[in-house]
């Protein structure tokens, strides 16, 4: 390949690149709380429901995507639309001190709770002094 095929090839693939639409994600904010059983992650990600929500455990790592989509209404024509899709996202490591079989969530009103149970090893014990 000469120099000026690899210009427009670099041209090319670049402008292919810039056409592709990225998916870009919300990091939906998130309030964390301890007791002595366990963590409880509390993520807010309006206008997510059940079917569009995904919550995987791999190599410790718990993963959170939401993904809201918003239908067109069935009463005409759009003249305006603003309310973009959004797709939520957002990635916790979790130490080995949690039980990652045992995690529960639940979603209501677009307010997701996970619960993280602790493992024996981390929760506290009180000693009795004899």
């Amino acid at each position: 390949m000469q120099k000026n095929e690899s210009k427009d090839m670099m041209k090319i693939g670049n402008r292919a690149l810039a056409t592709t639409p990225a998916v870009r994600f919300i990091s939906p904010p998130v309030d964390i709380y301890e007791d002595n059983e366990a963590f409880h992650v509390i993520v807010e990600m309006p206008g997510v429901t059940k079917d569009s929500l995904s919550l995987t455990v791999e190599s410790h790592r718990l993963s959170i995507k939401g993904m809201v989509v918003t239908e067109p209404a069935d009463s005409g024509n759009p003249i305006l639309q603003e309310i973009p899709d959004r797709n939520y996202y957002r990635a916790f490591n979790l130490s080995d001190g949690i039980d990652s079989k045992n995690i529960e969530a639940t979603l209501e009103d677009g307010v997701l709770t996970i619960t993280l149970r602790k493992n024996e090893k981390l929760q506290s014990k009180e000693i009795r002094v004899k």
